[in-house]
């Protein structure tokens, strides 16, 4: 099963686990990460919860800093979806946790920019791709996060509790 996942995602099978769900995915990178008091994760303010409410709760246990990122509403370019992340990432962001598409707004993050200008900063990039997987075609070597999470039951149609993370 992972040598599956891995060859639909253009990764190795080391590289997947097989997981519960986006969630699960989401809450071991952000419980894996060393974080020490004063890093900072950015997100974005229309991330899913699971890649949002858990870095709070880190953030109250651990003093880290969670700083999140808005956009317009209707963006008139890329440009526009690009510049208020790159604006947040500080000297001491740590990690840029992202959903690669909103399913609040139904925006469609450009992800391989976000991810160039996190790496150029030496910042770690998390993609909740639950909203991707099974509904575009996905390379993630292309993309260059440095972890993906997302679960067959949306866009994939599979069953629930069945999902995966790349690392």
């Amino acid at each position: 099963s992972r040598g599956a996942v891995a060859e639909h995602l253009r990764v190795s099978a080391d590289e997947i686990a097989l997981v519960r769900n986006t969630s699960e995915a989401n809450n071991t990178v952000n419980a894996g990460l060393p974080l020490a008091p004063g890093d900072e994760v950015v997100v974005w303010d229309q991330n899913h919860p699971t890649n949002n409410v858990a870095w709070d709760v880190r953030a109250a246990r651990f003093g880290i800093r969670v700083r999140r990122v808005s956009v317009p509403e209707r963006p008139a370019g890329t440009q526009e979806l690009i510049d208020p992340f790159v604006a947040a990432l500080g000297e001491r962001t740590r990690v840029l946790a992202l959903t690669h598409v909103s399913n609040l707004s139904g925006i469609r993050l450009p992800v391989r920019e976000l991810v160039d200008a996190a790496h150029a900063r030496g910042i770690h990039v998390h993609v909740d791709g639950a909203q991707t997987f099974g509904a575009v075609d996905l390379d993630l070597r292309a993309l260059g996060c440095d972890s993906y999470a997302a679960s067959t039951h949306k866009w994939a149609m599979g069953p629930k509790e069945a999902g995966l993370l790349f690392a």
